[in-house]
């Protein structure tokens, strides 16, 4: 997707899913990384109360284009990437 790369893993249990966030340092310094990590934390918050997911470790992976993507879109981008890796 244009402002997230998700990887997921599917477990043997039942549990709600466990989210892991990450940003290279080629965004940016720390300010603009955890700005960045901020934003993909809430949008997938907003996203996983709409759908919540049980059995499954996602990890998103947050690009340049996340910082300066419009918030609505970024949201709509881990809705597609979830259903592009069928964890839904």
């Amino acid at each position: 997707m244009g402002g997230v790369v998700l990887q997921a893993l599917a477990r043997p249990d039942t549990d709600p899913a466990r989210l892991g966030f990450t940003v290279t340092r080629k965004v940016g310094n720390a300010v603009v990384r955890n700005r960045t990590r901020r934003r993909l934390k809430e949008a997938a918050r907003l996203v996983l109360n709409e759908r919540p997911l049980a059995g499954v470790d996602l990890v998103l992976i947050g690009r340049d284009s996340t910082r300066k993507r419009d918030f609505m879109i970024l949201q709509d981008d881990i809705r597609r990437a979830l259903d592009r890796t069928g964890v839904t």
